[in-house]
């Protein structure tokens, strides 16, 4: 019986994840809030650990848990997440499960020097899920990051009314 419901088991927390934030890292790593905007029901107090984020192009990358997900890369130096929020790539679907990473995001270089928010929006069968990761914005292009991987997926250039900055 044991050997029947571990494999079950193990089904079914794939089917209930929604997706977590590899890079940068995020402010939680809780599935359960995700669908309340704009961060997944965590916000950014004065005590929140931040990493670098570099403007010039820095890798965003996601874990799916979700057959086919749409892709909302957005930014702000509001540290409420209430406004002023920036596209900062074109929307991508991914179809297939795992691991998806894009390598060169670009911020808006007025950013430069300010402590703000990177948003990740996905458009999935479970509806709109939120992620946001506290970051420093800081000059340069990033180092290639080695845990920048993509699974065997498919990503494509899309269009989703549902996603706006």
């Amino acid at each position: 019986m044991t050997r029947v419901l571990l494999p079950l088991l193990a089904l079914a927390s794939v089917a209930t994840a929604h997706f977590s934030l590899t890079l940068p890292p995020p402010l939680s790593d809780s599935d359960e809030s995700e669908a309340t905007a704009p961060c997944g029901g965590f916000s950014v107090s004065s005590s929140t650990k931040t990493t670098d984020f570099y403007v010039g192009g820095d890798a965003i990358g996601m874990q799916n848990g979700h057959p086919q997900s749409n892709w909302l890369f957005r930014a702000t130096t509001d540290l409420t997440a209430a406004g002023g929020w920036v596209q900062l790539f074109p929307i991508v679907m991914q179809t297939g499960l795992g691991n998806f990473c894009e390598p060169h995001i670009v911020v808006p270089g007025n950013f430069t020097g300010k402590k703000g928010i990177i948003s990740v929006v996905a458009h999935s069968p479970d509806g709109l899920l939120y992620v946001c990761s506290a970051v420093n914005f800081v000059s340069g292009t990033a180092p290639t990051r080695s845990e920048c991987k993509n699974a065997t997926i498919t990503a494509d250039f899309t269009s989703d009314s549902s996603l706006t900055a």
